[in-house]
């Protein structure tokens, strides 16, 4: 009966052992995808930084021009149109995180 009790509380640990190390992967998975988000995070308020800095280029008569790059080509963007892209991007993603 001893011998039982022992089989049956090795059996116990084992399935809480796997249970943790399921917790684990699962938790490197959300820091991983957690540190892509916020690196996209980061890249797209460069983006918006830029933006801005085109838009006051703008405001005094200098000519900006912005692409938007769609596979392997690069389309010509407007600057309002191209804002409107980076913050709906910010906002997913503020939303995923």
């Amino acid at each position: 009966m001893t011998e039982n009790i022992g089989l049956q509380a090795a059996a116990i640990v084992d399935e809480k052992i796997r249970e943790f190390r399921s917790l684990q992967e699962e938790l490197n998975t959300h820091r991983s995808d957690l540190g892509t988000l916020m690196a996209q995070r980061n890249e797209n308020e460069l983006v918006k930084q830029e933006l801005d800095v085109c838009g006051q280029e703008a405001s005094e008569g200098s000519d900006s021009v912005i692409y938007k790059q769609v596979g392997p080509v690069l389309i010509k963007n407007g600057l309002d149109e191209a804002r409107e892209t980076v913050d709906k991007r910010l906002e997913f993603i503020s939303g995923e995180m």
